[in-house]
């Protein structure tokens, strides 16, 4: 019996010993979801206390990010839970992070600007710096944290950074800047060198803007489109036609056959050598046309958008009144030379449609194009065209007049052509007869006259009209 009561008292002193600490050590603790709580010496978790710069609530967990009142007094703690004396708003460096605070002790989250400049602070308040992915987009910080805007350096790599509204996340895709192409990877990276973007090719140089125009490469000639495109096949640029490849490369000193036509490719690697393309067999001289090169230039057959858009060729045929009937003239003598001209030969001679090749560059192509393939046959045309429509006018409505001038030298008749190219056939005609011009007059004497009406009448146009009257009368 004694046994059994001594058995007793030392299971009871075992249990006492396991659930009193002896001697126990105060100390911090933390628990699986991360909260902090202290222990005092009795074993005890502490609660509603400060322990040293640190405040537990009722519940005895550190308090964090929060004004704290104790004994009628607040006091702030920090993301850490450490008090901060003096606490305000701004910055303030808790072990090596940062964070900000507003007035009310609200730590900044997500996106803030402060004093101008941009910055960003994590779930958890604490400031980013360098290059970050938020929310699917890269951005950059300085080592302050501030977010930095345009071109930048970052381990090697070249980015964008996005200005507008200061946005500040890095391009990706391909990107127009000052007028030029860039192009950036789905991570934001500057590309250089060749790149494949929808389907079409660019080069990106070493600066990463895209190349435009002409470029050798590696040896080989290349032409890029002014949005950086590389171009293929058969193209017009500058109003002559050049072959590329399917690899963009050009060709030179070869012969090619393109929809049926063929082209003789010199070194320039232009087509300007069509080995189909006839003279036209044209009747007028170049006596008769002396004035052209300052209507338009001795060789501007070629030339598209004149005249604010205007008017094309070497006569300058303007929309209003010429072009539309030029091109049904070309199209019904040649439909396959002038395959081009097909939908505007359809229109009808109405204002509306004549005012549709104004400025049309799809029209000028078009025009460049069959020149390239043609020049000598479209020239022809060109030529007899003009004469057709003014001075075989301006000849008619003279001989109706009593005035004979078809058997006047070429350069006579030429500056009869000049001023009906310029005002119309019949003006021409009053023009002549207005000089006091008739069937005994000499032909020095009719240039003179004829010129001296004109700068009497169109005096802005003197200095033209003295050159052309002197070249005209050195053929006498």
């Amino acid at each position: 019996m004694k046994k059994k009561i001594l058995t007793a008292v030392a299971v009871m002193f075992v249990a006492f010993i396991v659930t009193q600490p002896l001697n126990a050590k105060a100390d911090w603790r933390q628990t699986a979801k991360g909260n902090y709580y202290y222990i005092g010496n009795d074993g005890k978790k502490v609660k509603g206390r400060w322990i040293g710069d640190y405040y537990l609530n009722s519940k005895g967990y550190m308090v964090k990010n929060k004004w704290v009142v104790s004994n009628g007094t607040k006091y702030f703690v920090g993301a850490d839970g450490k008090w901060i004396p003096n606490f305000r708003k701004g910055w303030y460096q808790i072990g090596k992070k940062w964070y900000y605070y507003t007035s009310s002790g609200k730590m900044k989250t997500g996106f803030f600007t402060v004093k101008g400049k941009k910055y960003y602070c994590n779930s958890k308040g604490i400031m980013l710096t360098g290059l970050r992915k938020i929310s699917g987009k890269r951005y950059y910080f300085d080592s302050s944290g501030a977010m930095k805007f345009g071109f930048r350096t970052v381990k090697g790599n070249r980015y964008y950074f996005r200005k507008t509204n200061k946005d500040g996340y890095a391009f990706t895709g391909l990107r127009k800047m000052g007028g030029k192409y860039y192009y950036f990877s789905a991570t934001g990276i500057m590309q250089k060198g060749w790149q494949t973007v929808n389907n079409a090719q660019y080069y990106f140089q070493s600066d990463g803007k895209s190349a435009t125009g002409w470029e050798n490469i590696s040896g080989n000639t290349y032409y890029f489109t002014n949005k950086g495109i590389m171009v293929k096949g058969l193209q017009n640029i500058d109003g002559a036609l050049y072959y590329f490849g399917d690899n963009g490369i050009m060709y030179k000193n070869t012969t090619i056959t393109v929809n049926g036509v063929t082209y003789q490719v010199d070194a320039s690697g232009k087509c300007n050598q069509n080995v189909n393309d006839p003279s036209g067999g044209g009747s007028v001289s170049q006596e008769m046309l002396f004035f052209t090169k300052y209507e338009s230039g001795p060789e501007a057959y070629g030339q598209t958008g004149g005249d604010n858009g205007n008017a094309c060729g070497k006569y300058q045929f303007d929309y209003r009144y010429s072009l539309l009937p030029l091109v049904k003239y070309c199209y019904s003598k040649d439909p396959v030379t002038f395959k081009e001209f097909q939908p505007y030969a359809a229109y009808a001679l109405t204002e509306k449609n004549k005012a549709k090749l104004k400025g049309n560059q799809k029209f000028f192509r078009a025009w460049q194009t069959i020149y390239a393939r043609a020049p000598r046959l479209f020239a022809s045309y060109q030529d007899e065209f003009a004469k057709q429509e003014y001075y075989d006018e301006t000849e008619r409505y003279l001989m109706n007049m009593g005035i004979n001038i078809k058997f006047r030298p070429d350069v006579v008749k030429g500056s009869v052509f000049s001023y009906s190219i310029q005002h119309g056939a019949y003006s021409a005609a009053l023009a002549v007869k207005a000089a006091r011009i008739n069937n005994g007059t000499s032909n020095r004497s009719f240039i003179n006259k004829l010129y001296t009406y004109r700068i009497s009448n169109f005096p802005l146009y003197r200095t033209r009209y003295n050159s052309e009257k002197a070249e005209a009368l050195s053929y006498l």
